[in-house]
């Protein structure tokens, strides 16, 4: 697995040289070549930043969702806001721009709390010692169990009643089609739509 320190840096860089690049370069071979680093860089960032909220609290991932939609929203007016309403340049808004991703090293380094995934997993593997059983060998007559004369002598009527659950599991197993599952997804999705969207 690749280290998420070096995802980082590496999306830094993609995103910084693409910006240079469309800033600087005048063919348009070029400006097309720095914009497709740009978007490799947005994708590896989200991707990563993704894989982290595994590695925190419930509320990462509502952040992560609320941040990745809020930042398109938020660059295209700040990109506006500099360009129509400034008067900055095209070329100098996008050297401003190539500066921002240094943000997510910071983020990553400092703002976010130490991760499970930033540790050396393969440092705290200790292999079994000794002989395991091997579970895909039949039962033999000595591992059966036959009850004894006390454990006959016990009322069922002491015993769970399971056949509730079993009917439950069998129910929740059933496929629902049409309406029916439409509207339950629906209902499903209806508490993340003002959060997250």
């Amino acid at each position: 697995m690749v280290p998420y320190w070096f995802r980082i840096y590496l999306l830094i860089l993609l995103s910084f040289t693409g910006m240079i690049s469309i800033a600087f370069c005048e063919g348009l071979p070029q400006r097309l070549f720095g914009i497709a680093l740009a978007s490799a860089s947005s994708g590896l960032g989200e991707i990563s930043f993704l894989q982290l909220t595994h590695f925190y609290d419930s509320w990462s991932l509502g952040g992560f969702s609320s941040g990745t939609g809020a930042a398109g929203l938020v660059g295209s007016f700040v990109f506006m806001m500099l360009t129509s309403w400034m008067g900055i340049t095209t070329k100098t808004s996008l050297i401003m721009f190539s500066l921002v991703p240094i943000l997510f090293a910071v983020v990553y380094k400092w703002v976010l709390p130490s991760s499970e995934g930033s540790r050396d997993h393969s440092r705290d593997y200790t292999p079994v010692q000794g002989n395991l059983p091997d579970y895909d060998e039949p039962l033999t007559s000595s591992h059966n169990h036959s009850p004894t004369a006390h454990q006959s002598a016990v009322d069922v009527s002491e015993q769970p009643d399971f056949s509730a659950a079993a009917d439950e599991e069998s129910a929740i197993d059933k496929p629902v089609h049409g309406s029916i599952d439409v509207a339950r997804t629906l209902q499903r999705l209806r508490p993340l739509v003002v959060p997250f969207m």
